[in-house]
């Protein structure tokens, strides 16, 4: 579970966060709507420890995340479309991540692109990947090691009609085992399909919750 309570962000005299009190429980799927600029890419950052906040505390399995921990732990995470080695194939790409924990394998890495239907360009550079194969790669990146928490910045992007089902298929698998999903999207179909509750944000402050 996460829990957050009384967060605001501000960078310099611009209040981006403003007191935001949530809590995100495991076996649930949440999505994060609003406008661009309403702040959720921000609060993602938060959750994670990639950005600390200007007051407030967040607390993920009891652990609260800048003092007792620098970042959540057991979570695969893309926020604002990591980037790739270009020269680099996909395939070597998901390796050369893979080594920093030492805990997922060749043949799981294989397994998983076979998942993802990426088994035929995975072996080429990322620099003649298009922006739909660019982001399932970036899927690939965060479950590849079995993560107990997903926190996706629009996940669908630029994906065709036979992979948003099939990248649907894998997140609502990812929850139904008792994991934690969170997703931004400004789509309606994602977020009615995907979303078991419903945070809007707007000027900073949560303005609607629905489940």
């Amino acid at each position: 579970m996460i829990k957050i309570e009384n967060l605001s962000k501000r960078f310099k005299e611009n209040l981006i966060l403003n007191n935001i009190n949530l809590e995100f429980r495991d076996g649930m799927s949440y999505a994060i709507i609003g406008t661009n600029g309403s702040g959720k890419s921000v609060l993602l950052k938060l959750i994670c420890g990639f950005s600390k906040p200007t007051t407030g505390t967040i607390i993920a399995d009891g652990n609260r995340v800048g003092i007792d921990c620098d970042f959540i732990k057991n979570s695969g995470i893309f926020i604002n479309a990591p980037e790739f080695i270009n020269d680099l194939t996909g395939r070597q790409n998901l390796e050369l991540i893979s080594t920093v924990r030492n805990i997922v394998s060749k043949q799981d890495i294989d397994s998983l692109l076979s998942k993802l239907l990426m088994s035929t360009y995975a072996d080429k550079k990322v620099k003649h990947y298009s922006l739909g194969m660019k982001q399932k790669l970036r899927i690939a990146q965060a479950i590849m090691e079995s993560p107990s928490i997903l926190i996706l910045d629009e996940p669908m992007n630029a994906l065709d009609k036979e992979n948003i089902i099939l990248v649907r298929q894998i997140l609502q698998e990812f929850v139904k085992k008792g994991n934690l999903l969170i997703f931004t999207s400004h789509n309606k179909d994602d977020i009615d399909l995907l979303a078991d509750v419903i945070f809007e944000i707007n000027d900073g402050t949560i303005i609607d919750h629905q489940s």
